[in-house]
């Protein structure tokens, strides 16, 4: 089972282009970071959209979840990501290595339209051909996430996207120049004791059991 993320970045249209080009750059850096399950890179069009495929389905909402505190650390812009994620089998013959958004397939069609169908109210979502209880409630999960990730402060995302990696406290203060217990206190703060046991349940999930 794989998983198209599909997204788009918010308030890109403010940017200088310099800020613009360390945008995209945040964002195709997640390739960099989780090599092991981002196929073929993360592809950047049309300004300020974006799509990649990861081969482990479990680990989509970690890599959404870094990616948008990527960008919420950063001080000198103001910016953030929607984002919609679709789980299932994906046939690598349509899969478009070079350009990963030319890729076709019904999960691909899945991921787009569900950001198509994200309103102001919400900036993630799970997006399914059909509206079983299990997506509904994956759905469900993610737009609640959204809520908590909105009001990461660039202190508190710099602290989130340590602890996603799984680094420790004391490794993201001598990264960061940050004392542990201001790490320990934005940790706190971000609601990461809240999220962390919603993020192993979500990679715990067994796909083929779970969607039936």
């Amino acid at each position: 089972m794989h998983a198209v993320l599909t997204g788009d970045i918010v308030g890109s249209s403010g940017l200088s282009p310099e800020d613009h080009r360390k945008v995209v750059r945040i964002v195709k850096s997640v390739a960099d970071v989780f090599p092991d399950v981002v196929v073929g890179g993360v592809d950047v069009y049309s300004g300020d959209s974006w799509q990649m495929l990861v081969s482990d389905c479990g680990m989509s909402l970690r890599g959404a979840l870094y990616l948008r505190a990527s960008l919420k650390r950063e001080k000198a812009f103001s910016v953030d990501s929607r984002i919609s994620i679709a789980w299932g089998e994906v046939d690598m013959e349509l899969v478009d290595m070079e350009s990963m958004s030319e890729s076709t397939g019904d999960l691909f069609v899945a991921s787009g339209r569900g950001l198509e169908g994200l309103k102001k109210t919400s900036l993630m979502c799970f997006a399914s051909s059909e509206k079983k209880p299990f997506s509904m409630a994956m759905d469900s999960s993610l737009r609640l996430l959204d809520v908590l990730l909105r009001r990461w402060s660039p202190q508190q995302a710099r602290a989130m996207a340590g602890v996603l990696l799984g680094k420790t406290q004391m490794e993201i203060s001598r990264e960061t120049g940050v004392t542990q217990s201001t790490i320990n206190k934005s940790l706190q703060t971000a609601f990461w004791p809240d999220i962390e046991p919603v993020l192993e349940e979500f990679e715990a999930l067994s796909l083929m059991g779970k969607m039936q």
